[in-house]
């Protein structure tokens, strides 16, 4: 297309788009692999994919925040320990790590920041800190779209999956904090 056309004709445009642009993080090798191998497959030669669990104290403070966050997070698996024991920086404990990766997400986009995060249902529908998680989410951000997709997609038959499109501030105001949501677009 015609951006990476652009990009490819100016080497230190080049440089940037390879280097400075892309950053992940994942404590599983395969997975490490197989996202470097993504990257270089459409031109980022050196990708800033690091082994690391985002949920960890030791890596919970970033100093960068982020324009956009693709996330797919682990749906209960056992890797990577209690999400309440380990951060002490997400504004609610809680020990279900979705809802510690989405708080972990929303934390880190900068103002105007975009977000794409797959969900499974208890997410969406958990009481308690779920609910108080949802309402600081919908509070600080603008959740314009939920995509309700079927079981399978992303996990094991059974499991209803979900994509929350979220911005952080409004469209008009990405310094705005307070108020965010107005409406929300389901889409099952």
């Amino acid at each position: 297309d015609h951006y990476s056309t652009e990009i490819f004709a100016n080497p230190e445009a080049a440089k940037r788009f390879s280097e400075e642009t892309f950053f992940g993080y994942d404590f599983d090798s395969t997975m490490l692999r197989i996202g470097s191998m993504n990257m270089m497959l459409h031109g980022v030669e050196n990708p800033s994919i690091e082994n690391r669990d985002s949920l960890s104290e030791t890596h919970s403070h970033i100093a960068e925040k982020y324009s956009l966050i693709l996330a797919n997070p682990p749906f209960g698996t056992s890797k990577g320990g209690e999400a309440s024991i380990t951060r002490d920086d997400l504004p609610f404990n809680t020990s279900n790590k979705q809802l510690a990766f989405l708080q972990h997400i929303y934390k880190n986009l900068k103002p105007g920041g975009r977000a794409a995060v797959v969900l499974p249902d208890n997410v969406l529908f958990e009481a308690g800190q779920g609910t108080a998680i949802r309402q600081d989410l919908m509070n600080k951000c603008n959740v314009h779209t939920i995509l309700r997709l079927p079981t399978g997609i992303f996990y094991a038959q059974g499991v209803k999956t979900n994509v929350l499109f979220f911005t952080k501030g409004t469209e008009v105001n990405p310094l705005q904090d307070e108020h965010c949501t107005v409406e929300t677009w389901v889409y099952d």
